[in-house]
């Protein structure tokens, strides 16, 4: 087990957890189950622009070639009509569509850019160097913090916030240069669309997840860092001992 650490430090100070929110926090979510959901949201989205851009009869035939099932066949005796007239009208439908959604999933998220992954590998050789000028080099002067309960070393029962360069270097200070030197290893993984970094803790010779970092990144740097307990790293597939 990797030791815990107690982030907090005087009761004056900006890194003094603050009253737990009303609802627990809301958990990161790989990318790959993030395209699940945008195809899942697509289909939703389709049914609101054929209810809005189609006609009767196209709105009709959609439903029931594409949804349903049926065969134009089926579909025509339905209507009342003929399996040509299904067919024409389904093609038809279907352009309809192409014009009000994304013709790709992936226009429903952002993706990672050349400068975004850069900011994230100066972030990561600057935590793992434990290297206060390279940190405060990456992150903005009003950086904002926060440690779910279990994550990255608050053992607290409470979330806690914090924010400003300074007071994040302190806040970070227990793990980066604590009395005995501690190794970190960082992974980098995608949550919620956007960076975040895998974060683990050498002990007892291996590797041990210690938290899940999201980050976000505006003007070039780090301006948010939302720290979650180790234990959502399988949903990212990453195991939670690695071994040097």
């Amino acid at each position: 087990m990797v030791p815990a650490l107690d982030l907090a430090v005087a009761s004056d100070s900006h890194l003094a957890p603050r009253p737990a929110a009303a609802v627990p926090w809301l958990q990161p979510a790989p990318d790959d189950l993030l395209d699940v959901a945008i195809a899942r949201e697509t289909v939703e989205l389709a049914f609101l622009a054929a209810v809005q851009y189609l006609p009767p009869r196209q709105r009709a035939v959609l439903i029931l070639r594409d949804v349903v099932g049926w065969s134009a066949k089926e579909t025509a005796i339905a209507l009342e009509t003929t399996p040509a007239s299904v067919s024409s009208s389904l093609q038809r439908a279907r352009a309809e569509l192409k014009e009000q959604l994304p013709a790709r999933r992936t226009e429903w998220r952002a993706e990672s850019s050349g400068a975004e992954r850069a900011v994230v590998s100066r972030y990561i050789a600057a935590i793992t160097a434990a290297d206060d000028t390279a940190i405060a080099a990456v992150l903005s002067d009003d950086v904002r913090c926060s440690h779910q309960p279990g994550a990255g070393g608050h053992r607290g029962p409470e979330p806690t916030w914090y924010r400003g360069l300074a007071t994040v270097l302190e806040g970070w200070a227990p793990v980066l240069h604590g009395a005995v030197p501690m190794e970190l290893r960082m992974v980098p993984v995608r949550a919620n669309g956007g960076p975040a970094v895998a974060t683990y803790l050498r002990h007892d010779g291996r590797f041990h997840a210690f938290g899940l970092n999201v980050l976000s990144i505006g003007g070039g740097r780090v301006t948010e860092v939302t720290t979650f307990a180790a234990g959502v790293f399988g949903k990212f597939g990453q195991p939670l001992v690695l071994e040097p």
